[in-house]
Formats: structure tokens, C-alpha cells, sequence
């Protein structure tokens, strides 16, 4: 998707995303924010995984019980 717009910065010193823009990048509730070097921003949304998602994909790689249990905590730690 390719968009070039002019948005206004409120007087919170926040902006709003334009709806088009939030919906087709998949935004929610959370956004990775970057700044580059070249004083350039960067907005990424955050993509949670679906805990049930996280679950099978650990017993797919044969984890089970504590090991199991320790490495869910983990993944649930980074977010």
C-alpha cells in the first residue's frame, strides 16, 4: 500500500491515522513506533498472537508439561 498524506498533530501532540490506512495495515490497539537515523518515523502495527495459536504450535514441536508450561510463559513475557 502506498499513501502520502499530510495529517494533522493534535495539541496532545498526537495524530490520528486515517481510517483506510488503520484498517488495511491491520492496526489494533498497539503500534510499534521507529525512528530512524534519517530522523525518518515508521508505524508498525503490533500483531498478537492467538494464545491457542501459540499452544499448538509449542506441542507441534513435542512440547508438553513444565517444558511446555515454561516456554508459553516466555512467549507471553515478550508481549
Amino acid at each position: 500500500m502506498k499513501f502520502d498524506k499530510i495529517i494533522a498533530i493534535s495539541s496532545k501532540k498526537q495524530i490520528t491515522l486515517p481510517k483506510k490506512v488503520y484498517e488495511e495495515l491491520g492496526f489494533t490497539d498497539q503500534v510499534r513506533l521507529v525512528v530512524d537515523d534519517d530522523n525518518s518515523i515508521k508505524l508498525f502495527p503490533v500483531i498478537k498472537e492467538k494464545k491457542s495459536d501459540v499452544l499448538e504450535e509449542l506441542i507441534k514441536k513435542g512440547l508438553s508439561g513444565e517444558e511446555l508450561l515454561k516456554e508459553f510463559k516466555k512467549r507471553e513475557e515478550k508481549e
